[in-house]
């Protein structure tokens, strides 16, 4: 099984479609040793359980990859706590703040 993704974008959503592309090749090989499990023996439970982590290692890292791209990509919106920030309400508060302070004699 050949997967391959394009290549477009940064390189965090680049690194992500090679992480979810191992990730996939990873599971296919696992489904299929799943099917011979019932006929293993030793060592061939060993390399199974070996896949078996090197499986969960590549699930961590592609939703550790994806968890970093999210929080990139809030960070390049703006977005804190959940919420985006209005620059544009943030100018009209302080122009508000500075008539009041004009307003009541302040500088």
């Amino acid at each position: 099984m050949t997967i391959e993704l394009p290549e477009t974008g940064t390189p965090a959503e680049d690194m992500l479609r090679k992480a979810q592309a191992d990730f996939a090749k990873i599971s296919a090989n696992l489904e299929l040793g799943i099917a011979k499990l019932n006929e293993a023996t030793d060592p061939e439970v060993r390399a199974f359980s070996n896949s078996l982590a090197l499986y969960w290692k590549s699930l961590l890292s592609v939703r550790e990859q994806e968890k970093q791209l999210e929080t990139q990509r809030r960070e390049c919106a703006g977005i804190s706590d959940g919420h985006a920030l209005d620059l544009a309400e943030a100018r009209r508060e302080v122009g508000r703040r500075l008539a009041c302070l004009a307003a009541a004699g302040g500088d």
